[in-house]
């Protein structure tokens, strides 16, 4: 179902942008906002009003993305264009208060349209976490799963990871976890930190990303900020375990030092961060790309052996190998 205007009868996006305490939903006490397309605000109501901590002839046609953190503003963006009519879908992002103070909210979008059927943009409401009720441990477990997921939606709606590959590389590194006797609680952040591993290409500029040519250096020296990035995107979400960064953050480190963002070695690279190098490389190398064709098992093995120690830890490696001889399928 479409959700209809918030508005009196008579408002239209296309028009110049007005507000009225006699709008349809003016009191209600949630913070509501409704963009046009190019989310340039449109109506809100008194909650939101006080949400910012300005009245709405300060607000009207300024875009919905000056109060959101820079990267979650891009994110929001990314995040619309996955959203189907008829299913409205929830975002955590980061909100900048009328004092200055970030806190984290929950966006929900939805598709807004005029009694007529007409597409006018979309309906924002605002649910900061500050006033929900506390999450016991379970309901904190379900806030990260759909925080996680609803990342995941982002980075597929751009284009940045597959479905198939993000979902093949967190299984394989978690099954490698149970392997090695990591605990089921630990294996869980594990495969959160394994889907979310490039969420700070987000920030990356798309002419870099999607270079059909090499990248100059300079352009590298960009891409390689990427896990950086990823701490900046994910640090500070309360209910989200310190620990999911670990992959993010250091799935490109490599045992000999060759490896970025802080040229880490085997030892001093988190396990989680080891095991789940292996399985991106082979899970790369094992599809086929437009400039290359697939690998075939044998000599992805070979690969991997030549650079273990190198490149690959080697329990990571051999692990890994052992239970795809005894039957795991990729």
């Amino acid at each position: 179902m479409l959700l209809t205007t918030p508005l009196s009868t008579d408002h239209q996006a296309s028009g110049k942008p007005t507000v009225s305490p006699y709008d349809i939903g003016w009191h209600l006490p949630i913070p509501v906002v409704c963009t046009d397309p190019g989310l340039a605000i449109q109506w809100v109501n008194q909650a939101f009003e006080q949400c910012v901590g300005a009245k709405a002839d300060g607000i009207l046609g300024r875009p919905l993305t000056e109060f959101l953190a820079p990267i979650h503003a891009e994110l929001l963006i990314y995040h619309l264009r996955s959203i189907k009519p008829g299913h409205p879908q929830r975002l955590w992002v980061r909100w900048r208060c009328a004092s200055g103070r970030e806190i984290l909210v929950n966006l929900r979008s939805q598709k807004w349209v005029a009694p007529d059927g007409t597409d006018q943009g979309w309906v924002h409401t605002i649910h900061p976490l500050e006033d929900q009720e506390a999450f016991p441990g379970g309901q904190q477990e379900l806030l990260s799963e759909l925080f996680v997921q609803g990342w995941v939606q982002v980075l597929h709606a751009r284009d940045l990871e597959t479905s198939a590959h993000t979902h093949r590389v967190a299984r394989l590194t978690t099954v490698i976890g149970t392997a090695l006797g990591i605990p089921s609680e630990t294996l869980r952040i594990w495969r959160w930190g394994a889907l979310l591993h490039d969420i700070g290409k987000i920030a990356i500029p798309d002419e870099i990303l999607r270079k059909p040519g090499p990248l100059t250096e300079e352009e590298w020296q960009i891409m390689r900020q990427h896990p950086l990035l990823a701490q900046a995107i994910l640090r500070d979400v309360p209910f989200l375990p310190d620990e999911v960064l670990t992959i993010p953050l250091y799935h490109h480190e490599r045992c000999d030092g060759s490896g970025y963002p802080f040229g880490l070695r085997c030892e001093q690279i988190p396990l989680a961060a080891r095991a789940f190098a292996v399985v991106d490389v082979w899970d790369a190398l094992s599809r086929e790309r437009p400039y290359r064709r697939a690998w075939p098992p044998d000599r992805i093995w070979h690969y991997l052996k030549q650079h273990t120690q190198t490149l690959f830890d080697p329990l990571i490696v051999q692990t890994f190998e052992r239970l795809y001889h005894d039957g795991l399928s990729s």
